[in-house]
C-alpha cells in the first residue's frame, strides 16, 4: 500500500509539475489562465497536486481505498497528502537545490 500511495503521489506531481511548468502544458495553461480565478491556480503545482489528486483519486484510482474509510474520507486524505508531498518536493527542487548548485561554482 504504501508502494502505491508513493507512486500516485510522483505521478501526481508528475502532472502538476507539467501542467503548470513545462512547454508541453503551455495550450491548457493558456486556456485556464483566461479565467482571473484559475490565473494562479495553474500556475502553482502544490496548488495543482491536491485537485488533480482530488479527481484521480475519485475517477481513476484510490491508493488509501483499502482502508475502511469512506470514499470522501480517502480522496481527501489522498489529496492533502499530494499537496505536502508536492510541495516538499517542489520547495527541494526550486529553492534547495538552486542554492548548492551556487555553493559548488
Amino acid at each position: 500500500m504504501v508502494f502505491n500511495l508513493l507512486l500516485f503521489l510522483s505521478v501526481v506531481y508528475g502532472c502538476a509539475i507539467s501542467i503548470a511548468e513545462l512547454k508541453v502544458g503551455k495550450p491548457l495553461r493558456s486556456f485556464l489562465s483566461e479565467t482571473p480565478i484559475l490565473k494562479d491556480l495553474v500556475r502553482c503545482p502544490p496548488c495543482l497536486s491536491f485537485w488533480i489528486a482530488l479527481g484521480v483519486s475519485y475517477f481513476v484510482y484510490s491508493p488509501l481505498s483499502a482502508l475502511p474509510l469512506a470514499q470522501w474520507q480517502s480522496m481527501f486524505l489522498e489529496a492533502f497528502a499530494a499537496l505536502a508531498f508536492s510541495d516538499t518536493l517542489h520547495v527541494i527542487i526550486t529553492k534547495i537545490l538552486p542554492e548548492e548548485e551556487k555553493l559548488e561554482s
